[in-house]
Order: structure tokens, then C-alpha cells, then sequence
């Protein structure tokens, strides 16, 4: 187990800099993950039902939530 306790984990994925990426769709946020030590900590608070990201470029990710039907960077 990488990380434990997420509200509804939507979609992880590891962007551009390397760092993996994580949104939860129970509580809208957007992690980053270090691996190698188990921990997290909070990019971004958004609405709850976050269900997908995207990395575009080095400091961009691109989030969609279905609640919303909406896409932010």
C-alpha cells in the first residue's frame, strides 16, 4: 500500500515531473504522492467528484469532475 484513508480515489496518475498524482472524488482533492516514503500532501481543494487528470506540462494538471461536467487546470 502506497497510500491509505483516500475519500473515493478516482484516478492516479504520475505527471511530467515525475511525482505521482491523485484525485479523489469524495472530497474533490488533488494529491501529490511520494512513494518512496507513503505520504501525500494536498495540491488543491475542489468540488467533490473529481473523476479523472491529465498532466499538460510540468507545473499543469487538467481535472474533470463529473458532478460538475467540467474540466480545470
Amino acid at each position: 500500500t502506497i497510500i491509505a484513508g483516500l475519500k473515493t480515489p478516482a484516478a492516479a496518475k504520475f505527471g511530467l515531473d515525475g511525482k505521482l498524482y491523485v484525485v479523489t472524488a469524495g472530497d474533490g482533492v488533488l494529491l501529490q504522492v511520494d512513494v518512496k516514503k507513503k505520504t501525500s500532501r494536498k495540491v488543491v481543494q475542489l468540488k467533490s467528484g473529481l473523476d479523472n487528470l491529465l498532466p499538460l506540462h510540468a507545473d499543469t494538471m487538467l481535472v474533470a469532475s463529473l458532478t460538475d461536467n467540467s474540466i480545470v487546470a
